[in-house]
């Protein structure tokens, strides 16, 4: 057995022999293995002080015995043969299908899948091919594959015993038509000399999710991509990138970073300094605390349009002003989950704060900006500054950059006559909104409830934003799934459930004083 060599055992379970050979005050011979699911794993390749091997992941390695139960893999096309070829007795099967790049955590049961199967036994015709999970170890002889299935244009290989690129560039070399590539959650050798360069020339999407690639290893494989433009590299457990060896000529376009570790956001924008395609850049999760002033003559990230920063740990709001400046072509931009928006005195109105500070946003948090949104968001942030940050202009402006140009848009919002200021402006937006808790749905014939609060919001505003913050001025726990805070509109002859997230306030004729009725399903 050669170390390197991946593994399924019967549980269902992944790994890597790392060692092969005696282990003191035992007899015969053991394998160290280091498996994909750490919760597993009970040292580090360390036994009584002596150490047999190492792990990439801490603690997620251990010593079994060979056994017939371990299974070192099938071919690429047994494999397809097994899952498009062969058909099922039982139409009524149901088979679980790991969508994207969820780490295993979004699944989708299929039943009477066989049916759509025989369809696809006419294997030369296949153009989207998902073998996840099917113990893909190694290819098979030369052309077989291309005699094959050569008209595959999607390959999903995720969760097989692959071991190295060079297994992956005799299989990808077999298919002329292949654009993209899926191999999360394997685990590869670093890249050995024996690559075959033409085999990942016509790639474009490559997604090494759950993989523990590193970003040299990475950037060791990327030359041999050169029509590479979305890749993703989430859950791989990367605390920095760094530049590395000759600049990139790549064509990147989208980098996927989603749950890692790179908070470093001056190094990690210079080490993607080289992808000057880059248009979308995805860093959820990654512990990033705070974004400093760019001090470079010439920010890495000037091409970015479209930037998520979700699930992160911003909470100052200088660094929503510092993103003007790092991504001077920002169109679009996801802020979710940082206690900027959720735990700050001010997040009542953080979307309309987002909006005002960066003038190039055209989306925030997936929803669209409209151009009446945008200006009752910049009168309402005028407004605020006016009234809360002492001093003249120039010291306005060194905490809200944008301080000047709102004011030249919009004009000033103290000391204009009465009709033409800001302050006239947004008054004419913001409405109240008398809001009603119910515990069932309201019925004409039921007494009201006593007013429970009220909320003073702009018009403008779309449903989806207002029932994230109805959620919270209820106090219902932001686990509750919006999809069972149900709402509805006091009219003269009943009520109205609005259920179209994606229309103002105003489109359902929600004004001043409108009364909203609110029932949770789950109480």
């Amino acid at each position: 057995m050669r170390v390197g060599t991946r593994f399924s055992a019967t549980s269902g379970c992944f790994g890597t022999i790392k060692y092969v050979g005696p282990v003191d005050g035992t007899q015969g011979v053991w394998y160290g293995v280091e498996w994909d699911d750490p919760k597993r794993g009970k040292h580090d390749g360390v036994k009584d002080g002596h150490r047999y091997f190492t792990c990439r992941v801490l603690n997620a390695g251990s010593f079994i015995r060979p056994s017939k139960s371990l299974c070192f893999g099938v071919s690429f096309l047994a494999a397809l043969s097994e899952k498009y070829a062969e058909g099922f007795s039982d139409a009524s099967v149901q088979e679980k299908i790991i969508l994207g790049s969820s780490n295993g955590a979004i699944e989708v049961e299929a039943v009477g899948f066989d049916k759509i199967r025989n369809k696809l036994r006419a294997l030369d015709r296949l153009r989207e091919v998902s073998l996840d999970n099917k113990r893909v170890a190694y290819s098979d002889s030369p052309g077989e594959i291309r005699r094959t299935c050569p008209n595959i244009r999607g390959l999903d290989l995720s969760a097989n015993l692959l071991v190295d690129w060079k297994t992956v560039a005799d299989i990808v070399a077999e298919l002329p038509c292949l654009k993209m590539l899926v191999l999360n959650r394997n685990r590869f050798l670093p890249l050995g000399s024996e690559f075959i360069t033409a085999a990942f020339e016509y790639i474009v999407e490559l997604q090494l999710n759950s993989t523990l690639v590193t970003w040299e290893e990475f950037r060791g494989v990327l030359p041999f991509m050169p029509g590479l433009q979305l890749v993703e590299l989430g859950y791989n457990r990367l605390t920095s990138l760094h530049a590395k060896g000759p600049k990139s000529t790549s064509h990147i376009r989208c980098l996927n970073f989603d749950t890692n570790e790179l908070n470093d956001w001056v190094g990690m924008t210079l080490a993607l300094s080289e992808f000057v395609a880059l248009r979308r850049l995805v860093l959820s999760s990654n512990g990033i605390h705070t974004i400093p002033a760019l001090e470079l003559h010439l920010s890495p990230l000037q091409s970015i349009q479209n930037l998520v920063l979700s699930m992160n740990a911003l909470n100052d709001w200088q660094d929503v002003d510092r993103l003007v400046q790092w991504c001077p072509e920002l169109k679009s931009l996801s802020l979710a989950g940082n206690p900027l928006s959720e735990q700050s005195e001010f997040s009542h109105y953080s979307r309309q704060f987002v909006i005002a500070k960066i003038p190039s946003l055209l989306t925030l948090d997936s929803t669209a900006i409209s151009a009446r949104e945008r200006v009752d968001s910049e009168l309402l942030y005028l407004s605020f500054v006016s009234k809360n940050v002492p001093g003249n202009d120039e010291e306005k402006c060194r905490f809200h950059p944008q301080w000047a140009t709102l004011c030249q848009k919009h004009g000033k919002p103290a000391g204009m006559p009465p009709g033409n200021g800001s302050e006239d402006k947004l008054s004419k937006s913001l409405i109240v909104i008398n809001i009603y808790r119910c515990f069932s749905p309201p019925d004409e014939r039921q007494d009201h409830p006593t007013t429970q609060t009220s909320l003073k919001v702009l018009a403008t505003m779309k449903l989806a934003i207002f029932r994230a913050k109805l959620i919270k001025a209820l106090g219902v726990p932001r686990s509750v799934s919006r999809d069972i805070v149900q709402i509805w509109l006091h009219v003269e002859d009943g009520f109205v459930e609005l259920s179209d997230d994606d229309h103002n306030l105003d489109w359902y004729g929600i004004d001043d004083g409108s009364n909203l009725f609110v029932y949770i399903t789950v109480q």
